[in-house]
């Protein structure tokens, strides 16, 4: 998603930008920065696991 809204955005992708259409591909690529924080926050947090268990002791 990420691909898409940045390559629409400079006019080279799939979704046919004009005057007024650039909210979508600008949408599409703030909604693909998102999945790639939740992402690397999913991993990143998986090791808070153990260290709260820890930390609990």
């Amino acid at each position: 998603m990420l691909i898409v809204g940045v390559a629409s955005l400079l006019d080279h992708g799939p979704l046919a930008v004009g005057e007024g259409t650039l909210w979508y591909p600008a949408k599409i690529t703030v909604y693909g920065l998102m999945l790639v924080i939740g992402l690397g926050l999913r991993f990143i947090m998986r090791a808070w696991t153990t260290r709260f268990r820890r930390l609990a002791k």
